[in-house]
């Protein structure tokens, strides 16, 4: 139960955190991305790492002042889902996997805003971006 839990979220959080190794063992593990994702009018695609790690393919955002609609498909089977928060907001989009679409909707100011995955231990690992709003 609880304890199950406890170490699937710690273990979730351990595997994300860089080694201090600066030979071989530094390259390997996910590779996080630098890419800027661009929204299309109202809405922006965040998709999560296709392998199922605790990434999403980019790393920032970037949006216009207004309603929008944050998706992040998860082709993978481990659970993820997109998250906002910053500016007064805390919204969660549902947690999908194996093809569903994640999908939350707010109203934006200009501003920075962090971009996340809520499920225990996810975050944690490395799975958060942000959003740039101007």
């Amino acid at each position: 139960g609880e304890t199950a839990e406890d170490v699937a979220a710690y273990v979730a959080s351990a595997v994300g955190k860089p080694g201090e190794d600066t030979g071989q063992l530094a390259r390997v593990g996910v590779k996080r991305s630098t890419a800027v994702a661009k929204a299309d009018g109202a809405a922006v695609q965040i998709p999560a790492d296709p392998s199922g790690a605790l990434a999403y393919t980019f790393a920032s955002a970037a949006a216009q002042p207004g309603e929008l609609t944050l998706r992040s498909p998860n082709a993978s089977s481990v659970p993820h889902n997109i998250a906002i928060e910053g500016g007064g907001l805390d919204k969660k989009g549902p947690v999908v996997q194996n093809g569903a679409v994640s999908e939350v909707t707010a109203e934006v100011k200009a501003g920075e805003y962090t971009f996340y995955c809520s499920v225990p231990g996810h975050r944690d690992g490395g799975m958060l971006g942000k959003l740039v709003v101007k």
